[in-house]
């Protein structure tokens, strides 16, 4: 899980690094869509929450792995 990793075992080593924050902000946003989807899931707005989960939740999930990639190849430098 990304999140764990993130606050975790990867903050001391990639903090310093802007792609790291980055990636935090990517990552916070990612939680905020599945926060959307689920109210309007819970609203009945099924096709609000379908939206969200094809549009701003599968970017930001793609993003994610691309901020990562980018990370990693900054980190190697």
């Amino acid at each position: 899980m990304p999140g764990k990793w993130l606050y975790g075992p990867g903050k001391k080593p990639y903090s310093h690094l802007p792609e790291y924050e980055t990636l935090r902000k990517i990552h916070a946003e990612f939680h905020l869509s599945a926060g959307e989807i689920l109210v309007e899931f819970e609203n009945a707005h099924n096709n609000a929450a379908s939206e969200i989960l094809n549009g701003k939740f599968r970017d930001a999930n793609n993003q994610i792995k691309l901020e990562l990639v980018r990370l990693f190849s900054s980190a190697k430098g």
